[in-house]
């Protein structure tokens, strides 16, 4: 007998997911991962070249010190070192200069100005309270090979050489040289200076509180 209600029909098991959608959704995971790879990849190198921008690398290399430099003996390059010269002899002992017969200043203390050549012309020494000073002829030198005409010591022990010009009154010519000969082994003080002639050391004067001076021939000169 038939029913006279409809039958219901069965409903039809659930359909998964077609293997087009599976696949599509494989390759977008596939697509997210490789991106976040790169992105996480960019963020690493950027944030390692934000570290170390603006450093920069330096090699130390040490200079063994045989080839190091004193400050004070390096050249500059391109320069060249100027030795300095000086007119100072270096000095010897006056030991002997001095051991000769005093003799009286007599008026030229007085007056005061003592005047004495040495016998040969060659040089003539004037002895004041300032300074004790030998010259040469005028229009000679002093000592052969030099251009100064002139040696002195002064009250203070300085010793030093001089040029005078042909017009000073302490360039004498050899006539009048001639009027004011001191012989040979003695010596005379005055003003606090001692001047001697000898025959192989020629003129020597000091300055004698101090002891400081000079002597010199046609041949040399030196100071103590």
């Amino acid at each position: 007998m038939t029913s006279p209600y409809p039958v219901p029909q069965p409903e039809p098991p659930p359909r998964g997911p077609s293997r087009v959608v599976i696949g599509l959704l494989i390759a977008l995971a596939v697509l997210v991962t490789v991106g976040l790879a790169v992105v996480a990849i960019g963020i690493v190198m950027e944030n390692d070249g934000t570290a170390n921008r603006g450093r920069s690398t330096v090699t130390v290399v040490e200079t063994p010190a045989s080839a190091q430099q004193s400050p004070a003996t390096s050249t500059p390059s391109g320069s060249s070192s100027t030795p300095s010269t000086t007119t100072t002899k270096p000095t010897r002992s006056p030991a002997g200069l001095f051991d000769n017969a005093p003799l009286s200043p007599g008026l030229c203390q007085t007056n005061g100005l003592c005047r004495l050549s040495s016998p040969t012309g060659n040089f003539m020494c004037y002895i004041d309270a300032a300074r004790a000073t030998c010259t040469s002829p005028r229009g000679e030198k002093l000592v052969n090979g030099q251009t100064v005409n002139a040696i002195s010591v002064d009250e203070a022990g300085n010793t030093e050489l001089a040029t005078l010009s042909a017009g000073s009154e302490k360039l004498l010519d050899r006539p009048e040289i001639g009027k004011h000969v001191f012989p040979y082994g003695n010596q005379v003080s005055a003003f606090g200076f001692t001047c001697a002639v000898g025959e192989s050391t020629g003129v020597s004067c000091r300055q004698d509180s101090s002891g400081k001076g000079f002597s010199v021939t046609r041949q040399d000169y030196f100071f103590f």
